[in-house]
């Protein structure tokens, strides 16, 4: 028999009921303890003032993946809401171990907030693109031109060379990445009239 998915909502810590709070937490804490499993857990008190003491800055948008009463994944969004850089998102997705790799990651990624990103770029200059795992092998030497931009930061006194990078070197990323079992995905802009990437 086929599972039935997941049911997607919104959550907000300032109007989601006790139960649903302390579930997203539960699913905080085991997702916390499989990346850094060394570190002690948050109490739930901690974890809901974290949530609850955003900057006016940002705006902060949340869902969840429920199975039941049980939260299975969730999705951050920060949007700057600040007069500029309102074109930049901070996004992550996360999954408990048990229910990966069936669509649900995927599924989070709200198809409609990726369309809002590519309405309101600058058409006639750029267009935006996405990247699902490894970097296309016809894209790699742009990739490492885009990464050498790093190389334009300031460093005052510090004695350090530029930082180059390689086709190889980006595959070697990759390798590490798939060792341990995460996968990389890419929102990238190119340039339409000389379609170099202009940033990703």
């Amino acid at each position: 028999m086929r599972e039935n998915p997941p049911e997607i909502r919104a959550f907000n810590v300032q109007i989601a009921p006790r139960h649903e709070v302390a579930a997203v937490h539960a699913l905080a804490t085991r997702l916390r303890a499989e990346s850094w499993p060394e570190d002690p857990p948050r109490t739930l008190e901690h974890w809901e003032r974290k949530l609850r003491s955003v900057p006016p800055y940002w705006s902060v948008h949340r869902w969840v993946a429920w199975k039941g009463d049980q939260a299975i994944a969730s999705a951050n969004v920060f949007l700057y809401a600040a007069s500029h850089n309102r074109h930049i998102a901070d996004c992550d997705i996360a999954v408990l171990a048990d229910h990966r790799r069936r669509g649900i990651g995927k599924a989070l990624l709200d198809p409609a907030l990726m369309e809002k990103w590519r309405n309101e770029g600058p058409r006639d200059l750029f267009t935006l693109g996405w990247w699902m795992g490894p970097y296309p092998e016809e894209d790699l030497a742009s990739i490492c031109a885009l990464k050498a931009v790093m190389n334009t930061a300031p460093r005052d006194e510090l004695q350090m060379e530029d930082r180059t990078w390689t086709p190889e070197m980006l595959r070697q990323g990759e390798a590490a990445l798939a060792e341990r079992n995460t996968e990389r995905w890419t929102l990238y802009a190119r340039h339409r009239a000389r379609a170099y990437l202009a940033g990703g």
